[in-house]
């Protein structure tokens, strides 16, 4: 099955599912059974172990953590993991222009990227996109064809932002200088060709945090710029206890024999990176605080209607089910999406994979609803 007919498929099979006592839409992948790897994606891993000695059977199921406690031990794991970051993949737009600017914030300049239809003349909504990588990595031009997709397809003003990444800038300065992003949005969005009132944010893993982190920072300061919320597989807290008590144990996914081997390092890493996140990221604040540990916010009322998307082999799933649950709870109009098939970080191989278009197309699809 090619890209276009996957993605068409994605689109007109899911089910209804029950997770974690809250609703999900469960997209299924073409030629894909429970359990397994969407071919789309088991071709890429394949792809990245030629000329390596790995095989998938040799993939390590085990990992040991050494001691993240120490500031010196997670600094040099952290430049690592940057250093490892970012995909290959694809601008599948058209007539979409770049522009680059840059806001000034707390900790210096930070550098956006704002994309547009080039024959839009008039006012549109705008969403502030914020990438992953774990608050020590990642760059805009892993997301920008994302970012480009969603500028095209709404049509929308997409800002596409360059925030200051731990451990040269710990905590606080990515969320302030989100939060920063948001303002100047707001501030100029008729410069910006921007509906004032129809702002939203986004982002991807420690970019949905951020975004989630900007969506309570705007309710705080009264200011109530951010009317949705998309967050892609975020992570949603830094504290153990919430991790001794929601975290799924690798059986719990129920991947298959072959699959195991593929998705076990990421899972256990991912469950295991708590303690480097807090020390080289968090260092000296609270990291109960809603802005790094959204889950923690004690009045979920506060914010905007939200589509949460998560991954079928993704250690962050279950986070999202419990914040989705939380949410509709709470009365925040809520849309919580899991992509069989697939591991965290999908959106990185946008053009490659169906999934990360089709979360772009539900990013559009919702906006559209939220910002009639």
């Amino acid at each position: 099955m090619n890209y276009k007919q996957a993605l068409n498929y994605l689109k007109s099979n899911s089910n209804i599912e029950q997770e974690e006592g809250t609703e999900v839409i469960f997209k299924m992948a073409a030629d894909t059974s429970r359990g397994d790897l969407d071919p789309f994606l088991l071709k890429d891993r394949e792809k990245e172990l030629e000329g390596t000695n790995a095989t998938i059977e040799k993939m390590p199921q085990e990992i040991k953590m050494p001691d993240f406690s120490n500031l010196e031990v997670a600094t040099a794991a952290a430049l690592q993991m940057r250093a490892t970051m970012g995909s290959d993949n694809i601008d599948l737009s058209n007539g979409v222009t770049t522009d680059h600017k840059i806001v000034q914030g707390n900790y210096g300049d930070i550098p956006v990227r704002i994309y547009r239809q080039e024959e839009t003349t008039k006012l549109v909504p705008a969403l502030i996109f914020y990438h992953g990588g774990g608050f020590v990595g990642g760059t805009p031009t892993v997301v920008e064809n994302f970012c480009k997709g969603i500028a095209e397809k709404l049509p929308a003003v997409v800002i596409n932002v360059d925030y200051h990444l731990a451990p040269e800038f710990p905590a606080p300065a990515a969320p302030k200088d989100c939060f920063r992003v948001l303002e100047w949005v707001a501030e100029n969005s008729a410069e910006l060709g921007v509906v004032a009132s129809k702002i939203g944010v986004s982002g991807d893993s420690a970019g949905g945090t951020l975004a989630a982190a900007v969506s309570y920072m705007d309710r705080e300061a009264k200011t109530n710029y951010v009317g949705f919320q998309a967050l892609l597989y975020p992570a949603l807290t830094l504290i153990d206890e919430d991790n001794e008590k929601y975290q799924w144990d690798i059986s719990k996914f129920s991947a298959s024999d072959d699959t195991i081997p593929l998705v076990a390092p990421g899972i256990i890493g991912m469950n295991s990176s708590v303690e480097l996140l807090r020390t080289v990221y968090v260092r000296d604040e609270n990291p109960a605080s809603p802005i790094y540990s959204p889950l923690s916010a004690a009045d979920k009322s506060i914010y905007p209607p939200t589509l949460i998307a998560s991954a079928e082999f993704d250690a962050l799933r279950a986070f999202a089910d419990i914040f989705a649950k939380e949410l509709r709870t709470s009365g925040v109009k809520t849309k919580a999406i899991v992509y069989q098939g697939m591991c965290h970080a999908f959106i990185d191989k946008y053009g490659i994979f169906p999934q990360a278009e089709d979360v772009a197309d539900e990013i559009v699809q919702m906006m559209k609803e939220v910002f009639k």
